[in-house]
């Protein structure tokens, strides 16, 4: 690792072995996903370079002397996942003088797991400092101080949510399951970083726009897309419908410090055409089946917007769905099945490209989706002779 000063494990990994970067001495950033559950023997021994960490909330063991010489440290927070800290884990961090321990019974460890011990402060939870004070090598340090842990949340994916108020927490701990690599939607009451979440291999994309085609001038829409724009930066916001992937499938327990809770609210951020109006609902308390299917909402199925066919098919809490009105007052007379959406202008169900690479002709029932020289997606039934784009080549209508 000569010239590495930033290591990204991938959230594919789920332990690291043993002296997985044992003497990386250049390194100053190391960034362990929620998918690793343990940490091996020497993992990050020598990495004297190294002046924070943050061990997420999955890891439940910490192996011998796996942070040994790691002089740079100067704090390191344990959190209430782990177990067992193996012997001389920390040994030789001479400069390591905060420990915070967020679990309240005493953490299982070794002789001169904290060689510096002597001269640094242990911060436990309030109300275990008499339990840390009697558990061996914990005692023998400087000073132990409890802290106050409760000003804590843990908010679980799918989980109804009911916060009337605003208010700040020390940590929040996010936790959602990808069991699939599809987008799907994300409403919750807080900001996430941008950067917290591509760390881990997550994108996110920010509600744009809907547009309609009619391709045919008989006044009815013959295409509707939802468009999404990916974000790269800044923050999501509280309260406003957003999609969410991960590259693949993992578990996210996402920790955010000193982050403001907004009150649990129901927004609806509209879009619209000339004639309907588009709203999309954000939800904490979840929607019936018999509500979804009756009123013809869309909701997120497959990685796509899939209009509710059936009263089983219910919404979860910390969703948005989508509604469509006409803006006369009028009923709508047709409701798609599905709906395509887009992210940052390309086909989530075709990618196609715009770029004319070759040229083929084909007989008109027989051609997917093109689009014309002007970029405009094409009816099939109604398209006239001539040339037209499909997936990144000319093609000529007879």
């Amino acid at each position: 690792c000569t010239g590495v000063t930033s290591i990204n494990i991938p959230n594919s990994v789920t332990s690291i072995g043993s002296s997985a970067f044992y003497g990386c001495t250049g390194v100053t950033s190391i960034q362990i996903p929620n998918s690793v559950t343990s940490i091996g023997s020497w993992a990050f021994s020598d990495c004297t370079g190294l002046t924070s960490i943050q061990i997420p909330n999955s890891v439940t063991s910490i192996g011998s002397s796996a942070f040994e010489g790691c002089t740079g440290l100067t704090s390191i927070e344990i959190p209430n996942s782990v177990t067992s800290i193996g012997s001389s884990a920390f040994e030789g961090c001479s400069g390591l003088t905060s420990i915070t321990v967020l679990s309240t019974t005493p953490v299982s460890i070794g002789s001169e797991t904290f060689s510096n011990r002597a001269n640094a402060t242990l911060y436990v939870p309030k109300g275990s400092k008499a339990a840390y004070e009697k558990a061996d090598y914990w005692k023998e340090f400087k000073e132990i101080i409890e802290i106050d842990i409760s000003n804590n949340l843990e908010i679980t994916d799918g989980d109804e949510l009911t916060y009337e108020d605003a208010k700040t927490y020390d940590n929040l701990i996010y936790t959602r399951n990808f069991g699939n690599t599809n987008w799907q939607s994300l409403y919750v009451p807080f900001a996430i970083p941008v950067d917290s979440l591509t760390k881990y291999g997550l994108q996110v994309a920010e509600l744009n726009d809907t547009h309609q085609w009619d391709f045919n001038g008989d006044g009815i829409a013959d295409s509707t897309r939802v468009e999404f724009f990916t974000l790269t930066s800044g923050c999501t916001e509280a309260n406003y419908p957003y999609l969410i992937r991960a590259t693949e499938p993992t578990t996210l327990s996402l920790t955010l410090k000193d982050i403001e809770v907004k009150a649990a609210e129901e927004n609806s951020i509209e879009c619209s055409s000339t004639k309907q109006k588009f709203t999309f609902v954000g939800t904490y308390t979840g929607e019936s089946g018999a509500d979804m299917y009756n009123n013809n909402y869309y909701g997120m199925s497959g990685g796509g917007l899939k209009r509710v066919s059936s009263t089983s098919v219910s919404l979860k809490p910390q969703r948005w769905y989508m509604k469509i009105e006409n803006k006369n007052g009028s009923p709508v007379n047709y409701f798609a099945p599905s709906i395509r959406f887009t992210v940052d202008g390309i086909d989530e169900e075709e990618e196609e490209t715009s770029a004319i690479v070759d040229m083929c002709t084909e007989s008109r029932n027989r051609h997917k989706a093109f689009y014309s020289l002007e970029g405009i997606r094409q009816h099939t039934a109604s398209t006239q002779r001539g040339m037209y784009v499909r997936q990144g080549k000319k093609l000529f209508i007879r």
